[in-house]
């Protein structure tokens, strides 16, 4: 891989969103990142695809069919006092043909990380076992952590050994992704869309720290931009995909850019405000990709309700507003604004 500006980060940039224990380096950072990821992942999904393949080695077809799993449980939080059981969900725990594939979206380097995995990825083993003939089967996920900022702290595998009385030991290690390996050629021809709001973070040190122009970020900016036209109009991606990323490419900036005087010339790059209501104003009248041509009628059919009350659940979690979880429904699941406006008002 490409190595772009590979920038090292000290923890202490991010005091104001984070907070370290001694032991652990357990971290309460803000939701922004978390946020966009999941929003990705709920609303977005199919473009982790070319991710999954990228990460793990495999080849699925761009129309496969993703089974997001939920991935709630009781994790263990450490610090220096205690540990407590408190309950935690996973970034993306997702299915494809039969294999479990775990997401990690991680914007530090934390020591408990191996720990955090090995529990998800039991919570995930757990909820999909089978018995048969008197043995539970415990399928544990394939599972990757991407950084997506750097530091000198962050190892190049995150390596998990389990130690049976019988003296049995397996090893499940795997290799760490750092977003700041990846430059923009080759995220666009590897297809990973889902790392473009996530770019311009390798160079924050740098903005604060003036070492570095805004002149060059906008430039980095206006070829993301052009990559992501290029692909919009070849049809690798949608006008629903081509919007939502250039929104989380801004919260992104957003975030980053506090209290920068650059920061309203740079979010106007990716299209200034209201540009995710865009990609909902799309899919209401009906023009994505010429499928939906208004039409509304039928559309909950065959949804599970389980899954709208899940992702009405998780928004919420993210502090998600109302509106922004009705066009996430009327998005994800083609319902009309009535029906969602209804399902929210009644979750």
């Amino acid at each position: 891989m490409n190595n772009n500006h590979n920038n090292n980060e000290n923890n202490t940039d991010n005091n104001k969103n984070q907070h370290n224990t001694i032991n652990t380096g357990q971290t309460n950072y803000s939701n922004d990142f978390d946020s966009v990821f999941k929003s990705m992942k709920h609303n977005n999904t199919n473009l982790f695809i070319p991710v999954i393949n990228e990460s793990f080695g495999r080849n699925y077809r761009d129309d496969e069919i993703i089974t997001l799993l939920p991935s709630e449980g009781d994790i263990t939080k450490i610090s220096e006092e205690k540990a407590d059981i408190h309950s935690k969900t996973s970034d993306f725990l997702l299915k494809i043909q039969d294999e479990l594939y775990l997401l990690e979206c991680q914007s530090y380097a934390d020591g408990s990380m191996a720990i955090r995995i090995a529990e998800y990825a039991f919570i995930a083993a757990k909820q999909n076992a089978v018995w048969e003939h008197g043995r539970v089967t415990l399928d544990l996920p394939n599972y990757r952590i991407i950084y997506i900022k750097s530091f000198s702290s962050i190892p190049e595998m995150t390596k998990i050994t389990y130690r049976f009385p019988n003296g049995q030991q397996v090893n499940y290690d795997a290799r760490n992704i750092i977003l700041n390996d990846y430059s923009i050629p080759e995220i666009m021809k590897k297809r990973l869309y889902p790392y473009i709001p996530y770019y311009i973070l390798r160079y924050e040190k740098d903005i604060k720290e003036k070492k570095i122009s805004i002149d060059f970020i906008e430039k980095e900016l206006n070829f993301l931009l052009n990559g992501l036209l290029d692909a919009f109009e070849h049809g690798v991606i949608n006008a629903f995909s081509f919007y939502s990323i250039k929104s989380f490419t801004n919260t992104i900036l957003e975030h980053m850019m506090t209290g920068n005087n650059d920061k309203e010339r740079l979010v106007k790059i990716m299209g200034g405000e209201m540009i995710y209501n865009e990609a909902y104003r799309i899919h209401e009248e009906g023009k994505l990709e010429g499928r939906l041509e208004g039409k509304r009628e039928g559309r909950i059919e065959g949804i599970r309700e389980g899954e709208i009350k899940q992702y009405i659940e998780t928004s919420r979690e993210y502090n998600a507003d109302n509106e922004h979880i009705i066009n996430g429904l009327m998005s994800k699941f083609q319902l009309s604004l009535d029906e969602a406006k209804k399902l929210v008002s009644q979750a």
